[in-house]
């Protein structure tokens, strides 16, 4: 049985010992193989022959719209929360409803079409490393939904723009709609992509438990700069901290008086007591991450959620 993504279809090996393919399932594989008709007893089902297989290139997605520097996209987020680009007028992509059909069949069908492909998703730094793997050589340049929000052109040289994750609002789904360039853009999450959303808003939006973590980080080291206060604000997980989500943990500290930050150097205020909710910059969030759990409750369409 070969199965990518949500599609699967049973076939035969011919001239293959059954041994040879056991376990060729635990990595993703190139396929070669034949369609044909399979007539047996008077029935006639479709069926694929396969031909061979090979183990997957690992590739490397370009990124597109990415600021490199942490302490240019901290310090421009700290100036102002960046706000989505108005929609582009005009826009003439046609939007095709892809979801639940399996993303990585999804992409490899349109970049096998030769045209130019551009995949949309929730976060680059932690999609990057496993679309190369899943996709290969074939695997197409990547930029996030909050870049491309912030600069809806990045995407007219692409023929096609599939989104893997679904965005935190319905204005995504607009947005991809009214992009610049001919061509299309593809839904095509699925359940999981839609969990993984779900999971990085929570990370990005919720404040509480990072605030509570650089607070404490922030008192032990008794002021901190510099490289030391980027470790710091990045935090050790696998993944650092975002600088938009670092911006956002320093404002909070700042508008409740708990901290000062000047020139890459932050310190506590001592003796300084707060509530969190009187802090603007996290009511906000907390309001966007209302938002995005409703809408991603909704962002499979009931015809093609499947039960657990």
């Amino acid at each position: 049985t070969l199965s990518s993504g949500g599609a699967r279809a049973r076939g035969v090996a011919f001239r293959t010992a059954a041994g040879s393919i056991a376990g060729c399932g635990d990595e993703p594989l190139d396929v070669a193989l034949r369609l044909e008709l399979n007539r047996w007893n008077g029935t006639v089902e479709p069926r694929v022959v396969l031909r061979a297989l090979c183990a997957v290139e690992p590739g490397e997605p370009e990124l597109v719209g990415e600021q490199c520097n942490f302490w240019d996209e901290l310090e421009a987020r700290l100036a102002g929360e960046a706000e989505p680009a108005p929609l582009p007028a005009g826009g003439a992509r046609e939007l095709r409803d892809r979801r639940g059909e399996g993303f990585a069949g999804v992409a490899s069908q349109l970049a096998s079409s030769g045209e130019p492909v551009l995949i949309v998703c929730a976060d680059v730094a932690r999609r990057r490393e496993a679309l190369g793997r899943v996709l290969g050589r074939q695997v197409a340049p990547l930029v996030s939904w909050a870049a491309l929000g912030a600069e809806p052109f990045l995407a007219e040289p692409f023929a096609n723009v599939v989104a893997l994750d679904p965005p935190l609002a319905t204005a995504g789904e607009d947005l991809l709609g009214a992009l610049p360039g001919a061509g299309f853009a593809h839904l095509a999450w699925g359940e999981g992509e839609v969990a993984f959303a779900l999971a990085l808003a929570q990370a990005e939006l919720d404040l509480r438990p990072p605030l509570t973590a650089v607070y404490r980080a922030l008192r032990d080291a008794s002021g901190v700069s510099g490289e030391a206060l980027h470790e710091l604000l990045a935090g050790d997980g696998r993944y650092p901290r975002s600088p938009a989500l670092c911006a956002r943990l320093l404002r909070v500290l700042q508008e409740l008086g708990l901290a000062t930050y000047s020139e890459r150097s932050c310190a506590l205020v001592s003796g300084v007591r707060a509530d969190l909710e009187a802090a603007p910059t996290f009511r906000r969030c907390q309001q966007h991450l209302g938002v995005a759990r409703a809408y991603l409750a909704t962002a499979m369409p009931a015809r093609r959620r499947v039960a657990a």
